[in-house]
């Protein structure tokens, strides 16, 4: 192989590597709203205001939000009124949160002990209106970033009388985004692989050209860093908590 094909080839590679990596890092962010209709006033002593079910696991609920859409900029924030005293700070404002947000299995998970799973997340911030929940949160709370088994979210309250009025969880993926971000990846980490074979397999081996194989070489291993990457990049992380 001459040496301009085989740069050609290298640059041709890396150009395909560059773009699957792009591809994986795009995100189809929306934001999904959650039904509230069915939430009442909760009992002010730690009882629900919304039990919402998720389309994981539930027949009857296959149109209802599925939480491995989730990515880790989604957060989910709630609106709500409230009924009753809550404690304050020397500054007049709400000192504690009123709501708590609850991510609920009928199954056992990672990070938590046999049987079913009742995860309760503090929000980062609140006030007398509303609350919102980090991604981070949920996952440290729950025990894992998989939210496969997932079957109910619920609403809280923390000794005061709360209404759930909306509830939205920001920067999701449609199933359907998803499942095409994944398919178009995989096949740019599929021909990246090969064609960084190839390149290896053709290498030229003239003397004269030590220095500019050598370039070559870094630059497949850096082709083949991306790769990586770019697989990592197709599902979400298992990472544990504990």
């Amino acid at each position: 192989m001459t040496m301009n094909k085989f740069v050609k080839r290298f640059c041709t590679a890396a150009a395909a590597a560059l773009c699957a990596a792009a591809l994986s890092m795009s995100v189809f962010a929306e934001d999904f709203e959650i039904d509230v209709s069915e939430a009442k006033q909760s009992t002010g002593s730690y009882g629900q205001s919304l039990i919402y079910y998720t389309c994981l696991g539930n027949p009857d609920a296959v149109d209802n939000f599925d939480p491995t859409t989730m990515t880790d900029d989604s957060m989910v924030h709630i609106e709500y009124t409230l009924e009753g005293d809550y404690p304050t700070g020397d500054d007049g404002y709400i000192s504690a949160s009123p709501v708590q947000l609850i991510w609920q299995s009928w199954e056992g998970g990672s990070g938590n002990s046999a049987g079913a799973i009742w995860a309760q997340v503090a929000p980062y911030e609140f006030d007398e209106k509303s609350a919102s929940f980090s991604f981070d949160d949920i996952a440290a709370a729950y025990g894992t970033e998989d939210f496969s088994t997932v079957y109910a979210i619920n609403v809280g309250d923390t000794g005061v009388k709360v209404t759930v009025t909306k509830m939205t969880v920001t920067n999701v993926r449609s199933a359907s985004d998803a499942a095409a971000e994944t398919e178009i990846t995989e096949s740019k980490a599929v021909e990246v692989t090969l064609t960084s074979a190839a390149i290896i397999e053709n290498a030229p081996t003239e003397v004269s050209a030590a220095p500019i194989v050598a370039g070559v070489v870094i630059g497949v291993v850096a082709v083949a860093v991306i790769v990586v990457l770019v697989v990592l990049t197709l599902r979400k992380s298992k990472r544990k908590y504990y």
